[in-house]
């Protein structure tokens, strides 16, 4: 059976099925802002190769060390244009909030090229519009990037949109990317959770979109938020 999926939360835990759609085209909100850094997802979320492999090496054996895995950008505000993969109101594994998932503009942008919004004050972002973004739509948002859970060696890269600064339509109608093929062990070895986590070959595919094959489900590990284990 074909599943496309997300990887959103840690590569221990595999994602929620992503389904998504609408249309596209919307009106463009601009305010003048502080001077933030200009910065891409990939310049975001990556991470050398020598970091993940000691994050390979010590799993989580030394929390202490959990920014071996994090963005080289944590707690910085920066300002970033992207397309939207998935729009508010779509995925709804969290307890409270909007969540969207954008992917850079650059092409062949799977690697890398995906990061989580994460929204607590809803009434806020309405009034910056992001609820006017849609599927394939190109925006520009200023948003500090944090870690969830904070010093957690399983913590995902997500940006928190600056309140009160307008989230900016600049386009419509974008193609989005066909999903990377991946097998289960890119991202984990062995049986969930006794196994272990493959940072090297997982990481760069956080908040991007990725499609198993011939998968089995072993177990469901939260039924509310959608989660499960599977083996290929």
């Amino acid at each position: 059976m074909r599943r496309i999926v997300l990887i959103l939360l840690t590569l221990g835990l595999l994602p929620s099925l992503l389904l998504s759609g609408g249309e596209v085209h919307h009106p463009t909100t601009q305010i003048a802002v502080a001077s933030f850094p200009i910065v891409t997802i990939h310049d975001i979320q990556y991470i050398s190769p020598d970091s993940l492999a000691v994050a390979d090496s010590i799993q989580n054996t030394d929390p202490g060390r959990w920014r071996l895995q994090a963005s080289p950008y944590l707690d910085d505000t920066v300002v970033v244009t992207a397309v939207v993969v998935v729009p508010c109101h779509v995925l709804t594994f969290t307890a409270q909030g909007w969540t969207l998932l954008l992917r850079d503009t650059a092409a062949n942008s799977n690697r890398w090229g995906g990061v989580l919004v994460r929204i607590a004050d809803t009434t806020q972002a309405k009034a910056d519009g992001f609820e006017n973004a849609r599927r394939g739509d190109v925006v520009r948002l200023t948003a500090t990037v944090t870690e969830f859970p904070m010093n957690s060696m399983n913590s995902t890269t997500q940006l928190v949109p600056v309140a009160g600064v307008p989230l900016e339509i600049l386009a419509g109608g974008q193609p989005l990317p066909d999903p990377a093929m991946l097998t289960v062990d890119s991202l984990y070895h062995g049986t969930y959770p006794t196994g272990s986590i493959n940072y090297s070959s997982g990481e760069p595919y956080e908040g991007s979109l990725v499609e198993f094959r011939n998968c089995t489900v072993t177990s469901y590990i939260n039924t509310a938020r959608g989660t499960w284990a599977m083996i290929d």
